[in-house]
């Protein structure tokens, strides 16, 4: 509301993709979709050195912001793929997707996940439990208060 008063914190940065490995899957729910539009902007069609899919899940794209931009970005680069899994349309996105899209090396697979909190759990879970090294998955998690 008008006149609240709020508290404003540091940018932290802990997040880095540069030097994660060859092979990553950026899972994105909702507006975790953000810190991956920063990333893909600041890399342009320019290559990484690293091959990503990232994949974003929502309910619903319709006039989301971002969707024509990535596909776009994607379209000029040779290493990004852009995924969108409609939620309306499928059930949720699973841990078992994420590491299909990684490719046969589940060991060498690092996954980034910025998403609600019960999701990055879910996920989180589910690619230990399915082989992929707890030190390779990287997560921020948001909730609504």
């Amino acid at each position: 509301m008008i006149g609240d008063r709020v508290s404003l914190g540091a940018v932290r940065g802990q997040y880095r993709h540069d030097d994660a490995g060859s092979r990553q899957v950026w899972g994105a729910g909702g507006i975790g979709i953000t810190p991956f539009v920063s990333w893909v902007r600041s890399r342009g069609a320019e290559d990484p050195g690293h091959r990503v899919d990232l994949v974003w899940t929502h309910h619903g794209f319709g006039d989301m912001p971002f969707v024509d931009e990535l596909g776009e970005l994607a379209k000029q680069s040779s290493w990004l793929a852009v995924h969108l899994h409609d939620t309306s349309r499928s059930p949720r996105l699973t841990a078992a997707e994420i590491v299909s899209m990684g490719g046969p090396d589940i060991t060498s697979l690092t996954v980034f996940a910025c998403a609600a909190a019960t999701t990055v759990h879910s996920w989180t879970t589910e690619l230990v439990r399915l082989g992929v090294p707890q030190e390779r998955i990287h997560s921020e998690a948001f909730s609504f208060r």
